[in-house]
């Protein structure tokens, strides 16, 4: 027998490395998704391969190094099948793609999904809106202070003022205009808000420092609502009303009626002793004299 026909007959002759890789792969049972999961070369490049167009791929180094790791998936002789396409490539008319080629991952597994950054981005934005209803006091909870009328002048059981029974006095409730002016006065910044009788909404807002609210004058049965009573001035007719309740503590339905206003100015305790508060209100009884504890200046 003739000696080359023996050697053809043992080593068959290659008329493409992108066809014997495809035929391998077929006979493997492989698909190129397969390959490319493999590999983690992007499908397209493999499909050039295969079709020996080589044109797509940005360069022969690529070419190369693609074929290297697609014949080591089908447990292929990666030596020969790059020494393989380096002779095909010789022989080819083959350029480099030229073209602009975008950024894609190698591994898609690693890349985030796109829905997760979206949840995570309005999970951040439900936490920032629950945090400002927070702040803002909107809801009770167990430190909520509802502000009676009837604290404004608290007695002890003989019926005499606490005041007195302290050794300290109260300074009289300033005569007020039923249409004096009210005015909310933000020393920081401070949410309130106001309700008619009906518990109905009326005015709702949050002032930042050095701001100011008038309430409308003339109006009948309107409270007022805050988280931050230590951070605004309540004043009626030019007068500043005590602070209307604990800091960071929410208080409701305190009155903003002027004459509701000014007995809270009355029921501050004056300063002095109670023995002096007593010869002072004696003469206030039968006397125009003023007082001499700081509440009686508030006095018309």
């Amino acid at each position: 027998m003739d000696e080359t026909n023996e050697d053809a007959t043992e080593t068959p002759q290659i008329s493409a490395v992108g066809a014997f890789l495809k035929e391998t792969r077929e006979k493997a049972g492989k698909s190129i998704e397969d390959i490319a999961t493999d590999t983690r070369i992007p499908l397209r490049h493999l499909k050039a391969i295969e079709a020996s167009d080589y044109s797509g791929l940005p360069g022969k180094t690529y070419a190369m190094g693609f074929v290297r790791a697609f014949a080591r998936s089908l447990g292929l002789d990666e030596v020969q099948m790059v020494a393989r396409l380096r002779e095909e490539l010789g022989t080819d008319d083959y350029r480099p793609a030229q073209t602009y080629e975008a950024y894609e991952p190698v591994d898609p597994a690693r890349v985030p999904p796109r829905k997760l950054a979206w949840t995570a981005g309005l999970i951040a934005l439900l936490l920032v809106g629950a945090w400002g209803v927070w702040r803002s006091g909107v809801f009770t909870s167990s430190n909520d202070v509802t502000v009676a009328d009837t604290e404004l002048t608290p007695e002890a059981d003989t019926g005499a003022p606490v005041g007195a029974a302290t050794g300290t006095a109260t300074a009289a409730a300033p005569a007020v205009d039923a249409n004096a002016e009210v005015v909310i006065a933000a020393k920081d910044t401070v949410w309130f808000r106001i309700d008619d009788a009906t518990g109905k909404r009326v005015h709702e807002a949050e002032l930042k420092t050095g701001e100011r609210y008038v309430v409308p004058a003339g109006s009948k049965g309107l409270t007022i609502r805050t988280s931050r009573p230590q951070a605004m001035d309540v004043s009626v007719a030019g007068r500043v009303v005590p602070q209307l309740g604990a800091a960071d503590t929410l208080v409701k339905n305190v009155a903003l009626d002027p004459a509701e206003l000014a007995k809270r100015i009355g029921a501050a305790p004056a300063a002095g002793t109670a023995g002096a508060a007593g010869a002072t209100g004696a003469a206030g009884a039968g006397t125009s004299g003023t007082t001499p504890a700081a509440g009686a200046d508030l006095s018309d």
